[in-house]
């Protein structure tokens, strides 16, 4: 629908935007985080090169009033914490770079980023949420373990399924 997309005016926004899709070989989730200023143009040159994405969620105003330093901003913040919390392989080359923003401007962009990590996990992906939250760890009723040539492993029932 990369086509569509094109049509409409939020393609030509400032944007910050996640692309998704699965490793054929393992089937293991991968991300890419990015900002652009014309987020139209910018994916018809990551569906060139970057095959491994099959969807896109873009977060723009609708106001218009998001920035490139509030999208510099954001992309740098959804990086570190998507690689912290370690639910997708982030194929980021980079952590993105800080720009300078004043505090009123980065609290704008809390109020973003919240907005938008609601709305990703929302439509099915909890890029931000990690696989066990605090309570489940202290609550641990059954640990399961696995001893092989140098690997442990644990894994535990959690609302999502079996964690590994």
């Amino acid at each position: 629908m990369l086509d569509s997309f094109q049509e409409m005016s939020e393609a030509k926004r400032v944007a910050l935007y996640f692309l998704f899709g699965n490793d054929p070989e393992d089937d293991s989730s991968h991300l890419y985080i990015g900002q652009t200023g014309g987020c139209g143009e910018r994916l018809k040159q990551n569906d060139k090169g970057k095959i491994f994405w099959t969807k896109a969620l873009i977060v723009v105003s609708l106001t218009n009033s998001l920035t490139q330093t509030h999208a510099l901003f954001l992309e740098w913040q959804a990086i570190k914490q998507a690689k912290d919390i370690g639910r997708y392989n982030v194929l980021n080359g980079n952590g993105g770079n800080r720009p300078h923003t004043p505090p009123p401007l980065e609290a704008d962009c809390a109020e973003i980023f919240d907005t938008a990590l609601t709305l990703l996990a929302t439509l099915g992906y909890p890029v931000f949420e990690p696989f066990l939250k605090k309570a489940e760890l202290h609550n641990q009723q059954e640990l399961f373990y696995c001893k092989s040539r140098g690997a442990t492993v644990r894994g535990m029932y959690t609302d999502e399924g079996f964690v590994v």
